[in-house]
């Protein structure tokens, strides 16, 4: 059944899986309940103004639900509220309004590839680092470290999907997160050498982030060596052609 509900009946009692702080930044399928009607409501749950509507269930299937893994609950139930998302950072579950947690996640987003990149790309914290930034949002940039931490790693098995998304983003326009990471490329590139560096914009090529790869470039003072090899060769004239110096 999924009969629209007045959102004021419900209250948000849980998320779906067994997700925990550890798994930072991320996303919650949130579980409510509706205590007057005896109801539970399950993802996906669509908000049309001041109502709820979804797959509806007994409350005894949140039981169920919980027993078998699948849900996990929140200490405490929380009033629904409309344009609200629930998501799990460091602190665990936080319950807050669409814009901040918009916004918090492009935060994490920043922060773990910042991270990642001071670390160094040979190290496990890197890789943990930036499968968090994806987790947030993914961009070009942390499929492109990604790509060459597991190449250093000569785990090619991997490397071959993240190429595939990396080929995937070229059909799309940059966000405006990935003109943010532009921004700040000369503060985060310290920690990667200069081999490091070009390698990584040879991978933002594929998914066409032209100009995150020359801000890479640039912010560790390397010309770009993609560009420089797409030049054609000078043009030979018939003349020249076969003519030996006498």
């Amino acid at each position: 059944m999924t009969t629209a509900i007045p959102l004021s009946e419900f209250q948000l009692v849980g998320y779906i899986g067994r997700y925990q702080p550890k798994d930072w930044p991320l996303r919650l399928l949130p579980v409510y309940s509706s205590p007057s009607r005896q109801v539970g409501l399950l993802p996906p749950v669509e908000e049309n103004g001041e109502t709820f509507q979804g797959k509806q269930v007994p409350l005894e299937r949140l039981e169920d639900l919980e027993e078998e893994g699948e849900l996990t609950r929140l200490p405490e139930p929380k009033a629904a509220r409309s344009n609200y998302l629930l998501w799990m950072d460091e602190a665990g579950p936080l319950y807050m309004p669409r814009e901040e947690v918009e916004k918090a996640l492009d935060e994490r987003c920043l922060q773990t590839i910042t991270r990642a990149m001071e670390a160094g790309l040979n190290r496990r914290v890197a890789r943990e680092n930036l499968f968090r930034s994806l987790r947030a949002r993914p961009t070009a940039l942390a499929f492109a470290l990604l790509s060459l931490h597991f190449q250093k790693q000569d785990d090619f098995d991997q490397v071959k999907p993240l190429r595939e998304d990396l080929a995937s983003m070229a059909r799309s326009e940059p966000t405006e997160l990935e003109q943010r990471l532009a921004w700040q490329l000369p503060r985060i590139v310290k920690g990667l050498s200069r081999n490091e560096v070009t390698a990584v914009a040879m991978e933002l090529h594929r998914a066409r982030r032209e100009t995150l790869a020359r801000g890479l470039l640039d912010a560790a003072q390397i010309k770009d060596p993609y560009r420089r090899a797409a030049q054609p060769a000078p043009e030979l004239g018939w003349a020249t052609v076969g003519r030996v110096r006498s």
